[in-house]
C-alpha cells in the first residue's frame, strides 16, 4: 500500500513537472497577442509586432514576449527586442496583486532619428486630454491593480541617433552593449 502511494505522489510530482516545462510550447496566446499589438499600435500611433508570445512556470511564473517590434509608418524600425520576460510572484497573483519579480529586456535596439527641431522620433502615446477620466470602480472595473516592480535588467542593449537630414551618414551617436540593472523600481 505504501509503496503503491509513493509510486502515485511520484507519478503526480513527474505529470506536474512535465506539464510545467511544457507551458511555454503548449499555450497558444495567438489571440491575445494580435489584441495586444493591434492595442499598442493605435495607442502608439505606430505598427507595433510581436513574433511570439508565451507563458512562463519555470523557474517561475511569467510572461515572454520575442520579436517585439516599433516601426515608423514607412516600416523603418524604431524599437527591436529580442526577448522580454516578466515574472511574477506567485504568492501575491493568487491575492489578486501583480508583484513584478524581474524583467529582463534582452538586446533591444533603439533607431532614433532627430528632427530638424530637435525632437526624437519617440513612439510615445500622444498627450492624454485635459479631463480627468473616470475611476476603474466608477466604469465598472473593479478595483485598482495593484503593482509593484522588483529588478529590470536590459542586457547587451544598443541605441543609435541619426539626424533626419543624414539617413545615409555616419550616426550622431551609436552605443552598443548596454547594459542596465534596477532594483525594486
Amino acid at each position: 500500500m505504501k509503496k503503491l502511494l509513493l509510486f502515485g505522489v511520484i507519478g503526480f510530482i513527474g505529470l506536474v513537472v512535465i506539464v510545467l516545462l511544457a507551458l511555454p510550447y503548449i499555450t497558444n496566446l495567438t489571440t491575445v497577442r494580435d489584441k495586444v499589438t493591434t492595442t499598442a499600435s493605435e495607442a502608439l500611433q505606430h505598427p507595433v509586432t510581436i513574433a511570439r508570445l508565451g507563458l512562463r512556470a519555470i523557474p517561475s511564473p511569467g510572461l515572454q514576449i520575442e520579436g517585439l517590434g516599433i516601426a515608423e509608418r514607412d516600416g523603418s524600425p524604431i524599437v527591436k527586442v529580442e526577448t522580454i520576460i516578466l515574472e511574477v510572484k506567485l504568492g501575491p497573483l493568487l491575492q489578486g496583486k501583480v508583484d513584478v519579480a524581474r524583467i529582463l529586456v534582452g538586446r533591444p535596439r533603439l533607431t532614433l532619428t532627430r528632427n530638424a527641431d530637435g525632437s526624437l522620433n519617440l513612439p510615445l502615446p500622444p498627450p492624454a486630454p485635459t479631463a480627468t477620466p473616470p475611476t476603474p470602480a466608477a466604469e465598472g472595473g473593479g478595483q485598482p491593480l495593484d503593482l509593484a516592480l522588483g529588478d529590470v535588467r536590459i542586457e547587451n542593449g544598443e541605441l543609435t541617433i541619426r539626424e533626419r537630414q543624414q539617413q545615409s551618414g555616419s550616426p550622431l551617436l551609436h552605443l552598443q552593449k548596454l547594459n542596465v540593472a534596477l532594483n525594486d523600481v
